[in-house]
Order: C-alpha cells, then structure tokens, then sequence
C-alpha cells in the first residue's frame, strides 16, 4: 500500500513538471512564431488531439449520459484556442451588453467594484484578458491545484502577463478579493467547477449532474454594494447579463440570493447546452495539455531555450507584494508598495510596471505623512524616476501650504509624474505648490 501511494505521489509529480515544461514550451512558441500563425497551429493540434484522444477518454461515457453531442475536433480546436489565449496570443471578442440604457457599464457605482459570475465556456482565457483590457482590473478566484504546484505557478504566471490576477480560493483569498472590490476592481468567479457534494451547499442541475449554487457569491456581492454580472459565452464572445446594480452594502434576502444564483446557472446552462463543445467538461484538461507536450515540439522543431542570461539587468522580474521604505532625498522619506511589478531589477531600484501603487511621503524623523498618493498603477524607475502613476488619487496634510483651502487637500489626476530630478508634476495641482526635494539616493528595492 505504501508503495502504490509513493507511486501515485511520484505520477503525479512527473505530470506536474511535465505541465510547467509544455507552458514554457508554448510560450516559446508565441515569441517565435507569429500570433496567427502560431493561433492556428495550436487550434489545428487542438482539433487533431481532441479527435484522436476522444476513443480512449472518459469523456464520451459523461457526454453520453449528459445527453449531448459533442464534436471531438471542435471540441479539441475550443481548447486549443484557450491555450493559445493563455500563452499570449491575442483574440478579438465581442462583448455585448456592455453600453446602453440597461448595460452592465451603467450598473457600475462610483467607485464600487463588480463581481462577475463565469464559467469554463467559451473563450474564458479571452473574456478575462478582455476585462483587463477594459480598466476593470480582474482577479480570478480560481480553485487550487495542491497536487500540481509548478502547473498551477506557470498558469497564474502567464494570465498575470496580461492583467489579469488570481488567487486560490480559501480564507486567505477571500479576504484578498474584499479588498480588491472594495477597491473597485473586478472579481471573477468560474461557478462550475464548484462541487455539490460539501456539506452546506446547494445543489443545482448542470449539464451532466450537479453543481453547488453561488448563493455565497451572490451573497457576498451584495455585502460589499458590488454589482453582479453573468459573463455567458455567445458566438463571437460574450454576452453580459447584469443581475443586480452596484448600491449600498446590504444582507440580501435568502429568496432573492437563490432566485439570482438560479438565474446565472440557467443562463450558462442554456449556453452550454447549446454548445456543448465549446465547455471545457473540466477534468479532461490535464490529458489534453500532455498531449500537447508530446506533440508540439515534433510539429514545431522548437529547440532547446538559450541559456539563462547571468545579469540581473537582463531578466524580466514577475513580483507580488513589493514594499520599499526608506530616505528619499535630503528632507524627506517615503514608503511604496505595488500589489505587483514586472520589470527589471538594477542596481538602484526597479524599472517596470507596478499595479495598486502607494505612495507615503513623510518629513525626515517625523512618523506622520505629509502626502499620500494611491493609483491604479505606475510606470518607470522606481526610486530614481521617472516614475508615473495612472489613475491616481491624493491627499495632503492640513498646514503644508499656508493658505490652502480644505477643499484642494485632497483630489484625483489621470496622471501624477515623478521626475527624475525629485518634482512632482499633475497639471497644476496642489502638489506642484510644495517645494519637494525628492531627487532619490542610490538605494535598493527590496521584495
């Protein structure tokens, strides 16, 4: 018994790192070859893959007893296209239900953020990337993958190349998709990959079984005042059903909770059924990537990476979580922190692009800030400059600028610039009235 167990332990450690190397690969794929060209191949080995594999998988038994019919090469061509996706290569969308009287855009509140229900159909890698492309700074609450950790790394790595964040679902990542909603930002949740059978879920018919009710989703949407959509695929892309407006915070009632998360699984069900190639049925992902793995390179003649560059100038740094604190010019400190950053290390600091940027400016020897500045994100070096924050907001302390109204304390610049020689600039603010002396030391960037 111990032995098999070793066995299983050890399969399932080769499929991981087997996953992460046929990621790489992939990746490789779309800096070589041009994005169509490299988009057909991969839906074209998705076709061949999906027809060749559908004898020997399970799949047939589920479809057959889901009462469906499905077409194991467009099925295998929809997969390949959300990898293809996933590794990079564009694909333009349609997205209705956007604009207009009743448009999701017009169901957004100030400030308030929405939480989108989704599911593993249609062009989903796509649909993600395409909120990020909208300014609605998605984060994914995905399912973990403890058995597949360097899978489950290379994933998140590449969706986080266009925009796009995750975390795994649990406490710990809850809490982080609050804030990120309180903050206006967009939370997606994929609603058929949850399981009915956990103690305290609702069960709800799905194509082929059951599947657990969003009812807390729906729930907690309503207690964070943030708007609810359903994301349903259609032909060209997707169509967006808005189920409640942004308001205020509130403990929505038990019979409206389920009637709304009755109506989004309805919808993706509808959607599904009609469509049953294009839903990624789940569990039939892991066979297919390796596949992929034991076919690409014979169908590409990729060969083996170049080496590794030794400098730190040269790589490309993927960071969460940076914080950096320390003097910055002669009378001043300051603390910065970016929910992440991909750039470039140097030796005087980073130079990249940072998300959910804070900006702490105090006087030397002195704990409370005189200035603080928050934005949605930033580009350059950081701490030397330039440095320019995009959608920002700030507030000053009271008595910085002798006669200054309370009023003009606070406000928001589509853009605030650092220079680098330690002026701040946005366009006749109250912060350009300061005598700043910024011009930063040659320090480090800690993660």
């Amino acid at each position: 018994m111990a032995e098999d167990t070793s066995l299983r332990a050890a399969r399932r450690r080769l499929i991981d790192w087997l996953l992460a190397v046929a990621a790489r690969y992939g990746e490789l794929l779309g800096s070589l070859v041009p994005a169509a060209l490299a988009r057909s191949l991969l839906t074209g080995l998705g076709a061949l893959l999906g027809t060749v594999t559908w004898p020997f998988s399970s799949l047939r038994f589920r479809v057959r007893r889901a009462g469906a019919v499905l077409r194991p090469w467009s099925w295998g061509a929809f997969l390949g296209g959300n990898l293809a996706t996933l590794l990079g290569l564009p694909e333009a969308l349609e997205v209705g239900g956007w604009t207009g009287q009743d448009g999701a855009r017009s169901s957004l509140g100030d400030g308030a953020g929405v939480v989108v229900l989704a599911a593993h159909a249609g062009p989903w890698e796509a649909g993600a990337r395409t909120l990020a492309e909208m300014s609605l700074r998605p984060l994914v609450i995905v399912a973990p993958w403890p058995l597949l950790p360097r899978c489950e790394h290379e994933v998140l790595r590449l969706r986080a190349r266009y925009g796009v964040a995750s975390v795994p679902r649990g406490r710990r990542g809850w809490m982080r998709a609050t804030r990120h909603l309180r903050g206006g930002g967009a939370v997606v949740v994929l609603v058929d990959s949850a399981s009915a059978a956990s103690p305290g879920r609702r069960p709800v018919a799905f194509i082929g079984g059951s599947i657990a009710a969003p009812d807390a989703v729906v729930a907690w949407a309503a207690r964070n005042g943030a708007a609810l959509w359903a994301a349903v695929p259609s032909t060209a892309g997707f169509q967006l059903h808005v189920l409640s407006c942004a308001g205020a915070r509130h403990s929505a009632a038990g019979e409206v909770v389920r009637a709304t998360s009755d109506r989004s699984v309805g919808l993706f069900r509808d959607a599904v059924a009609s469509r049953p190639e294009h839903w990624a049925w789940i569990r039939p992902l892991v066979g297919l990537f390796l596949a992929f793995l034991l076919v690409l390179p014979a169908c590409t003649g990729i060969e083996a990476p170049p080496p590794l560059p030794l400098e730190p100038g040269n790589w490309t740094a993927e960071a969460s979580g940076v914080e950096w604190s320390g003097p910055l010019g002669a009378g001043f400190s300051a603390t910065m922190s970016a929910a992440s950053m991909q750039g470039r290390w140097l030796e005087s600091g980073a130079d990249g692009h940072f998300v959910d940027v804070g900006l702490s400016l105090s006087r030397a020897n002195a704990s409370e800030p005189v200035a603080e500045i928050q934005a949605r994100s930033a580009q350059g070096r950081w701490p030397m400059g330039p440095f320019l924050l995009r959608d920002a907001s700030w507030t000053l302390r009271a008595g910085l600028v002798p006669q200054l109204p309370e009023a003009q304390l606070r406000g928001s610049e589509k853009e605030i610039g650092w220079t680098d020689t330690g002026r701040l600039r946005c366009a006749g603010c109250a912060l350009e009235r300061i005598d700043w002396d910024l011009a930063a030391p040659d320090l480090g960037l800690d993660e």
